[in-house]
């Protein structure tokens, strides 16, 4: 539900006058995680340079200052340059007056007691109000209960109830009932519903809906999202194949409207892998698994996008070891290896790099490439630093 919330609030269909934004900076360590945040708030404006152009041409023109030869530095407090950059941000839109809503969800988390405790320090900084934080916690495993118990003047805790959904429902799908945006949030909230009451029939009926209005708009990104939202409800039912069919579908329509033009589409391409991945991996077919992910590193290669092209090949390398394929898992670390060089420094000491060099030190451990061994603590300590095996040990 938070997933399929932030998907529609951050597109321009939301409702809500604030700015969403999602931060995946994965979380290795306490003292670099505003780095790796700063680090990729300022990669996603360069690596874009056309989103501030289109904005500019559509009258919203944002005089911006890049912060990347900053984080050349050793001698700064980056969670000051951080919200920094972010109230520059705010200030620099015409006529904003809302707040930016930053989504903190990393793409993996080395230690979740280490990230609660960066949380906390997190609420002890000073920056804007018009800055709010969003992350999500669940019933299950609640990591960040004892923020709302320490830190009550500043954490908000919604719990989604019967009556919450209510409420959300209401203030979300307001507007015009004919409007295809509202149809299209109806129709997610309607699904959010049937799973809450295991109606599967419902998901699928509702998550058809949401299709047919997306492409009736011609929005190729909602039909996407359609898919993979409908997919992600019937996971949680372990319906492994029909959710890989719905993601698949998610994968075709995204290849097909970035192939056309629409650069915003090749990260759905990319995400539709790695879920498709994701779902053999649950299936425990490792064989399939490695396949998908080495697409997905395979594209996103293509994009110059070298993080998701690491975690790919990576999570490729896992997969084929859970297989019995070690000579395919020692080309994919291999290849995972090499992505990871063209990673800014401080992005690759803040990723899964080092969980990279630990997992290829123990393969060649166990299939006779004890030789390797030094070359790959050295390539490692070029790229990460000297505490890389510490890193890697944290989780």
């Amino acid at each position: 539900m938070v997933e399929g919330f932030f998907e529609l609030e951050a597109s321009e269909h939301g409702e809500l006058p604030d700015l969403f934004f999602r931060m995946e900076a994965p979380f290795t360590e306490i003292n670099t995680y505003f780095k790796a945040l700063l680090t990729e708030w300022e990669t996603n404006f360069e690596n874009d340079p056309d989103t501030l152009a289109s904005l500019a041409e559509a009258g919203i023109p944002i005089n911006r200052e890049s912060a990347v030869q900053l984080l050349q530095r050793n001698d700064l407090d980056f969670s000051k340059v951080f919200f920094d950059q972010l109230s520059h941000f705010i200030h620099a839109i015409p006529d904003f007056e809302s707040n930016i809503v930053l989504y903190i969800s990393p793409q993996s988390c080395s230690n979740y007691k280490n990230f609660s405790k960066w949380l906390k320090g997190l609420l002890e900084k000073q920056f804007s109000n018009r800055i709010r934080i969003m992350i999500a916690d669940t019933d299950v495993y609640t990591y960040y209960d004892y923020l709302q118990e320490r830190c009550r003047d500043q954490v908000v805790t919604l719990n989604p109830d019967l009556q919450m959904d209510k409420a959300l429902k209401q203030a979300a799908t307001a507007g015009n009932p004919a409007a295809p945006d509202v149809q299209f949030r109806k129709c997610f909230f309607n699904m959010s519903d049937a799973a809450a009451k295991k109606n599967l029939g419902d998901i699928e009926y509702w998550g058809s809906k949401a299709l047919e209005i997306a492409v009736k708009a011609g929005w190729k990104h909602l039909e996407a999202v359609a898919y993979m939202l409908t997919a992600g409800y019937l996971l949680n039912f372990k319906k492994y194949n029909r959710s890989i069919a719905l993601y698949n579908n998610s994968l075709q329509v995204s290849e097909a409207a970035y192939s056309q033009g629409d650069e915003a589409c090749g990260a759905l391409v990319i995400q539709s892998l790695s879920l498709i991945g994701s779902c053999y991996t649950l299936a425990k077919d490792y064989g399939e698994a490695a396949t998908v992910y080495a697409q997905m590193a395979g594209k996103a290669t293509a994009m110059n996008d070298w993080l998701n092209a690491m975690e790919g090949w990576r999570m490729a390398a896992f997969s084929s070891e859970r297989s019995g394929r070690a000579d395919a898992a020692w080309q994919y670390y291999t290849n995972a290896m090499e992505s990871g060089k063209n990673l800014d420094k401080p992005v690759r000491e803040s990723s899964a790099l080092p969980f990279v060099g630990a997992a290829m030190t123990e393969l060649a451990k166990h299939t006779g490439k004890q030789s390797m061994m030094e070359k790959i603590n050295h390539d490692m300590i070029a790229m990460v630093g000297n505490n890389w095996r510490e890193k890697a040990a944290v989780a």
